[in-house]
């Protein structure tokens, strides 16, 4: 009864402050509630800015096109590109409309927006003049800007967003400073439309300083610094220069004010980014205010809740106080006494080395609690450790029968992986003590996997005189001390490892030590082993290498991805070979055919690289010599015929991506066959390599001379001009220059020279002719050259 009353006492106590917390809390919600609909209404007023702001961004570069389109028809494909771009945020303007009853004039502007496509039917007509269509740019873009100052708000909301009407400003003063540009770049033979280009001008002038003097008014001190620090001074002082050179020069005239197009484009891009600093900003102000808000509104609501739970949770709580401190007084001593056996365990883990003694230890200290029975341990081939009893050996008669050993805790935790814990053995039969269980005090158990190197290798059972023993404190105890033991049972196993490792390492290294450059490092790429042929071949002593990384032998041959691909390689399939070229430490560049193996652990784990290395100079020295003797003349060292295509086809496909213009000139000796047989054939050789010296001496270093036979030589010149008047200046000074060269040489072994150069010239600047037809074009065309008396050149295009 006494507790009855004390029931009661509590009871009134508590319960009328509850009901008056949960009176203001309502009141409180209610009111925290509207604050959050009146931010929301101010964001979505700073949202609608935005949208205007990109809408009227779109249509400005849309107007600045159109202006040019109107004027020269150009920039069609760009114009069509920014129409889709306006389209959209036209669509995102509107379905805004749609969502929201702020905006008053939302109607008029989706009407004016409609009319969009009628004008542009216009300009695509060429049925408007470029001023008249500025105009109706700038009509609807000046209704989106009233529509910023047109927006629904109470009275609370106005107050708030009143010192951001400077938004509108920025936004206007960008306008009007691409309507300038525009209005500037614009031309008209017509002196009206001239005279109200400059009014307007004056008018825009006019417009952005006064809005300019209404945002230094209403803008913060942050704000204003920023205005004056990314527009006023750079471009205030240019502006006022640009504005008076307009005022001075005639509108038809060539305005010689250097750069004022990117001038006034910086000064917009900006402003751009002024509005975006200011929106941002005021973004943020009202992001802490909503989050301010929202954290009063949910802790409002919190308060409410919690008014709610303490009336009607106060009784269960004066109730069940008695009752949870003796539990936690239970809980506390059978932690503590499970910490006692961890502790136990933990002291000797650290010394064990032998697998049957650690399992054997461990079932000991278990079973020798006060809240256990039994302990086992059955590993994956049916092994069991246990302490000597009878239940030890019962577990090992029944452990080989199928259908027992199938519904066991041991196969079950095998199996899965996963503890299994049973709170009361009297009420399962899923263990091979269960029918004995109330024999041997069994009531409660536990069975955790023993995993080594992330495998289940053995299980362990742990049987307590308490039902419902294991809870999930103590079966988070008993988990940490499974884990060392895991550790444990890998240590062990390192240590028979590293036994072996250390023999197979031993007789690794007699292996190690043969004529062929090899090298050890570790998983971190730093060598630790170098071999005496490796030493040899790239000239330094061990102690130099040991520690460092091979980006020491790194040469400038192979690019960044032919790296990767190597790293690749040993990571997907643990081994790459391929060519590197290597500086050895006189900076000689050393040609080595390599294989690299990834060295891996038990774990499946990198930790070493193992790199054998052959040297292949000769053979690459070889190659380069037969790849020059099968691709040039064997007297002049020239370009032979075969190289000269591939170098013409590869022009041809350069000049007809570029669309310039690129030369061919053939090149044929007159009079050399006389020459030849008066002076020698050997005299004529030397004449011969003359020759080459003096076309390669005529030439830019990005030009070709190859010799294709006896007395001839093609000349081919790249990138000559982009177009074909100066493509045939520059070639026949080219071939005028090859023949003053040609026509130096007076003497050879003391016979007088009169051998004279016959040139053909012909030239391409796309796919349409073929090497071989360029070959044959300037072939015809130094035929011409010799019927014209030699010793001169003609174009193919003369006679064609």
């Amino acid at each position: 009864m006494s507790q009855n009353k004390l029931f009661a006492k509590l009871l009134m106590i508590f319960i009328l402050p509850a009901f008056g917390i949960l009176l203001f809390t309502s009141m409180l919600l209610y009111e925290k509630i509207n604050i959050v609909d009146k931010i929301k209404n101010i964001r979505q007023t700073l949202d609608y800015i935005m949208t205007v702001e990109k809408l009227m961004d779109s249509i400005q570069k849309e107007r600045s096109i159109t202006s040019v389109y109107l004027s020269s028809k150009k920039f069609k494909y760009n114009l069509h590109n920014q129409r889709l771009q306006t389209d959209k945020h036209v669509l995102n303007i509107k379905q805004f409309y749609k969502k929201s009853t702020l905006i008053k004039a939302s109607h008029d502007i989706s009407l004016e927006l409609d009319q969009f496509y009628t004008l542009r039917n216009s300009i695509d007509r060429f049925a408007i003049k470029p001023y008249e269509s500025l105009s109706h740019f700038i009509y609807i873009n000046k209704l989106l800007l009233d529509s910023t100052l047109a927006i629904k708000q109470d009275e609370q909301t106005y107050l708030f967003l009143r010192p951001y009407l400077y938004l509108s400003n920025l936004l206007t003063i960008k306008e009007y400073a691409e309507i300038e540009i525009t209005l500037m770049a614009m031309d008209s033979n017509d002196s009206i439309v001239r005279q109200k280009i400059h009014n307007d001008l004056i008018e825009s002038h006019s417009v952005q300083k006064a809005n300019l003097n209404a945002f230094f008014i209403r803008a913060g001190e942050k704000d204003i610094e920023r205005y004056n620090e990314i527009i006023e001074k750079p471009f205030s002082s240019q502006l006022a220069f640009i504005r008076e050179e307009f005022k001075i020069v005639d509108l038809e005239d060539v305005i010689y004010v250097k750069n004022w197009w990117e001038i006034f484009k910086h000064r917009t891009r900006n402003l751009d980014k002024m509005f975006q600093f200011s929106i941002t900003k005021a973004n943020s102000l009202v992001q802490k205010y909503h989050d301010k808000s929202q954290l009063q509104l949910n802790l409002s609501a919190f308060f409410l809740f919690l008014s709610v739970l303490i009336i009607s949770g106060l009784l269960y709580l004066i109730r069940k106080i008695s009752l949870e401190e003796q539990k936690s007084f239970n809980k506390v001593d059978t932690e503590h006494e499970v910490y006692k056996l961890l502790n136990k365990t933990n002291k000797i883990l650290l010394k064990i080395k032998d697998e049957k003694i650690l399992f054997n230890g461990l079932c000991y200290m278990i079973s020798k609690n006060k809240n256990m029975s039994f302990a086992l341990i059955c590993k994956n081939n049916k092994k069991i450790y246990a302490n000597s009893s009878p239940l030890k050996d019962y577990v090992r008669t029944k452990i080989n029968t199928p259908i027992i050993y199938n519904e066991s805790l041991i196969f079950k935790v095998f199996n899965s992986s996963k503890n299994i814990i049973i709170d009361n053995f009297t009420n399962t039969q899923a263990s091979i003590l269960a029918s004995v269980a109330r024999k041997y005090h069994l009531k409660s158990a536990a069975a955790f996997p023993l995993k080594k190197f992330g495998k289940v290798y053995a299980v362990l059972i742990i049987y307590s005189n308490k039902v419902s023993f294991f809870n999930k404190e103590i079966e988070v105890l008993f988990e940490n001390m499974i884990n060392d033991v895991s550790h444990t049972l890998e240590k062990i196993a390192y240590e028979n490892i590293r036994k072996i490792q250390e023999d197979e390492l031993r007789i690794a290294s007699y292996a190690f030590e043969t004529n062929e450059p090899m090298l050890i490092t570790d998983k971190h790429s730093k060598i630790i082993k170098a071999n005496q042929a490796f030493c040899q071949t790239m000239g330094y002593e061990l102690k130099e290498l040991i520690n460092k990384t091979p980006n020491l032998f790194k040469s400038n041959y192979h690019d960044s991805d032919y790296f990767k691909s190597i790293w690749n390689d040993l990571e997907r399939q643990g081994s790459w070979s391929g060519e590197l070229y290597n500086f050895n430490k006189n900076k000689d560049l050393l040609a080595l055919r390599s294989t690299i193996t990834a060295i891996k652990n038990g774990k499946g784990e990198v930790t070493h690289y193992l790199a054998q290395y052959l040297d292949i100079r000769k053979e690459k020295e070889k190659e380069k010599a037969l790849e020059f003797i099968a691709s040039h003349d064997n007297l002049t060292k020239l370009p032979n015929r075969f190289l000269l295509l591939d170098r013409l086809h590869q022009a041809i496909l350069k000049v007809n991506r570029n669309k310039n213009y690129g030369a061919v000139l053939f090149v044929d000796l007159d009079n050399f066959k006389k020459t030849n047989d008066t002076m020698g054939h050997e005299t004529g050789d030397k004449l011969l390599v003359l020759i080459s010296k003096k076309l390669k001496e005529s030439l830019r270093q990005e030009d070709t001379v190859a010799r294709i036979g006896g007395d001839e030589f093609i000349v081919l010149a790249q990138n000559i001009a982009v177009n074909e008047e100066y493509a045939k200046e520059h070639a026949l000074a080219l071939a005028n220059k090859i023949n003053q060269a040609l026509n130096q040489i007076k003497k050879i072994d003391e016979y007088t020279n009169i051998v004279t150069p016959s040139i053909g010239i012909t030239l391409f600047n796309d796919n349409s002719f073929n090497a071989k037809d360029l070959i044959k074009q300037a072939d015809q065309a130094m035929y011409k050259a010799k019927s014209l008396g030699k010793n001169t050149s003609a174009f193919f295009e003369a006679f064609s």
